[in-house]
């Protein structure tokens, strides 16, 4: 057992945190303001524990600029060029910090009007390292390294003379390498690598003057490859990987999947064979869109390692719940060629403890504004807000997720088809933290009008999305939540009008016959049933859902999406309980009462009634809206009130306390 691995499980066994990939790994957007000394707060300790900061200007042509703490603030090199290393002032780069790093005002890094994007890599065994040294020309030289497992892919760059960044994969023979500055394929030179592949602790190279000339200095980038014969080192168990370099062959006719056994959030794919191929880097936090029918969809927001290029939305490939999948439809892709590939999973790994950094809502007034942005406040990142109109009776709301990308839109009071290319109401999540506006009256109109918007973060055990194409036949549909859902969403995005249908734990009866009363509901109804075969009669388990062949759901070569809940000890709770038509405590196992609550009458038909503390849970009249109508918010009525241990529901109104009927209901703290 390595030392980190010991005391990563001495601080579980004691109560104490273990690493998770957001404590090691960062992707982080911000627009530029040109103002110096800015701070760029990831929560990476890159200045502690050392690493690599890589930024690149998205929207304009300019170098990826790489900045190492081993080389120090002021030293950079651009993966685009040959160059030695650059000396730059802090206009540029200023320093590493405990939490992140800050930039100055240059074009590079935070100019007005230019949008940015930095991938931050901690040194951790496991993971990532950065190792430097001085040449010696000496072939079959060993330098050692503190990954302490596989290598996957490993960049040496000379910084004090000009040379190409040399890349050795694990995929590749020893004799042979790759350029990432270069599109070229792969190319023969023992003298690189000396022909031996990276071990787990120590890296060979050759007497070329690439990776070992006499004299000249070097840095090397070390990404570790993470597989089932090697223990993990990340997550609540400390036994998780996060990590995975591969290969793979494209087909020339479908599309190719590709299983790492997680859902990634960042992806390096890179041609090997002959010609020219780019190194193409999408994350899912600048988009990575899947499972769309209409011919914008599927995009990825793809930036080349090896070019100045701006960012391209480019159809090259879309994640899945175990991996991702290489689009045959892309120009740059060929079929039948090879591809070798870096990809690092998505986090966090471990249930929230926090509701605050999972969940917020946000109330605001219109302004008329496009570009206006939105912020949730506490959480880091967004991956699906609601925003509903509280004063103008007949204004839908809006449901964005990242997963479906820009400008794809529902709303949850009727069954229209989703929404593209509406820039005039949530254009993006492609933000940090929040989300980006139009002037369209159900988001932003003028002053006179009010809005609430609630964020949510795709967390284990929390919240999940998954998107998914239909087969029309029964099936089940893998999921990454982690537990068994209590809650789920789900809604066709193809077609024509398709329902929200929803599914509740304590509305389903699995052990009834086909003939029985198992209960799912449609979000833009006050129904209170729905037929029970649109989910096969199956209740979900915490690995997969189950649809049957209903077209709202499960058609044939259509797509559809699914938001799945679940409750977390003191962040979250789905639950039941009867009316008795005066006054209860819903206890939640919270501790300083709810911040959100949506409540349904499931054994009548009635509203689907959501309440947060930001418009006001008081001990007296308090505002509700509803997700299946478009009217106006209500302000009469005292129906929930606060309870340190989640919400009181209050008097003998049908929606919220009938005396006798059954209630579902979803609350955060």
């Amino acid at each position: 057992m390595t030392a980190s691995k010991i005391v990563a499980a001495a601080a579980s066994s004691a109560g104490g945190e273990t690493t998770d990939i957001d404590d090691v790994f960062s992707t982080f957007l911000w627009a530029g303001n040109s103002t110096n000394s800015r701070n760029i707060v990831n929560n990476i300790d890159v200045d502690g524990e050392g690493g690599l900061v890589w930024i690149k200007d998205r929207t304009n042509s300019d170098a990826h600029s790489l900045f190492a703490t081993d080389l120090g603030a002021h030293k950079t090199l651009l993966t685009s060029e040959t160059d030695a290393m650059d000396t730059i002032g802090t206009s540029v780069f200023e320093s590493f910090n405990s939490n992140g790093f800050t930039v100055g005002s240059h074009g590079r890094t935070n100019e007005n009007n230019r949008d940015y994007v930095s991938w931050t890599f901690r040194k951790t065994p496991k993971f990532f390292d950065v190792v430097t040294y001085t040449g010696n020309g000496v072939a079959g030289r060993t330098i050692s390294h503190n990954l302490d497992t596989l290598v996957g892919m490993l960049i040496i760059k000379c910084t004090s003379h000009a040379s190409d960044f040399s890349v050795q994969h694990r995929m590749l023979s020893p004799s042979k390498y790759l350029a990432l500055n270069e599109a070229q394929g792969q190319s023969t030179d023992t003298a690189r690598f000396h022909s031996t592949a990276a071990g787990t602790s120590t890296f060979t190279v050759g007497s070329s003057n690439a990776v070992n000339g006499d004299g000249r200095t070097y840095v090397a980038y070390l990404f570790a490859h993470n597989n089932n014969g090697n223990p993990g080192e990340f997550g609540p168990n400390s036994d998780q990987h996060i990590i995975k370099c591969g290969s793979f062959t494209r087909s020339a006719s479908s599309d190719t999947n590709v299983d790492l056994g997680f859902e990634p959030q960042w992806v390096m794919v890179k041609k090997t064979s002959s010609g020219s191929g780019a190194w193409f880097i999408v994350d899912t936090m600048r988009g990575v869109t899947d499972h769309g029918s209409n011919s914008d969809e599927g995009q990825a927001q793809g930036l080349y390692a090896n070019t100045t290029n701006a960012e391209d939305a480019l159809d090259i490939l879309e994640v899945t719940s175990t991996g991702f999948r290489s689009r045959d439809t892309h120009q740059y892709l060929d079929g039948g060629e090879p591809y070798i590939y870096m990809a690092i999973r998505k986090g966090p790994l471990a249930a929230p403890t926090d509701a605050t950094k999972v969940f917020s809502a946000t109330a605001y007034s219109g302004n008329g504004s496009s570009g206006r942005i939105i912020s949730s406040n506490t959480v880091p990142v967004v991956d699906l807000a609601i925003v509903q109109p509280r004063a103008a009776a007949g204004d839908t709301n809006t449901v964005a997720d990242r997963l479906r990308g820009k400008n794809r839109l529902f709303n949850t009071q009727n069954p229209h088809p989703e929404s593209t290319n509406n820039t005039a109401s949530i254009s993006g999540l492609d933000l940090m933290s929040g989300i980006e506006i139009g002037n369209d009256t159900r988001v932003n109109w003028s002053s006179t009008s009010s809005y609430i918007a609630w964020f949510w973060r795709r967390a284990p055990s929390f919240f999940e999305i998954i998107p998914y194409t239909g087969t029309g036949s029964n099936r089940t549909v893998s999921h990454n939540l982690g537990v068994e859902p209590e809650m789920m969403w789900l809604r066709r995005r193809d077609g024509g009008n398709s329902e929200w249908i929803v599914y509740h734990k304590d509305a389903w009866d699995n052990t009834q016959s086909h003939s029985g009363n198992s209960k799912i509901y449609e979000l833009s109804s006050d129904s209170n049933t729905f037929a029970a075969d649109i989910l096969n009669y199956t209740a979900p388990t915490s690995s997969v859902f189950s649809v049957g062949t209903s077209s709202r759901v499960n058609g044939s070569s259509s797509t559809y999406i699914c938001y799945l809940w679940a409750s977390v000890t003191g962040v979250s709770k789905c639950g039941s309980y009867t009316g008795n038509g005066s006054s209860q405590n819903i206890d939640c196992g919270f501790s300083n009462g709810a911040r959100f609550v949506l409540i349904k009458n499931s054994s009548a038909s009635d509203n689907w009634m959501i309440f947060d503390s930001v418009r006001g849970i008081n001990s007296g009249t308090e505002g509700y809206l509803r997700l299946n109508s478009s009217a106006a918010e209500y302000t009469t009525g005292d129906h929930i009130d606060p309870y340190s241990g989640g919400f009181a529901a209050t008097s003998n109104d049908p929606s919220t306390n009938k005396s006798g009927d059954a209630y579902i209901f979803y609350a955060i703290a």
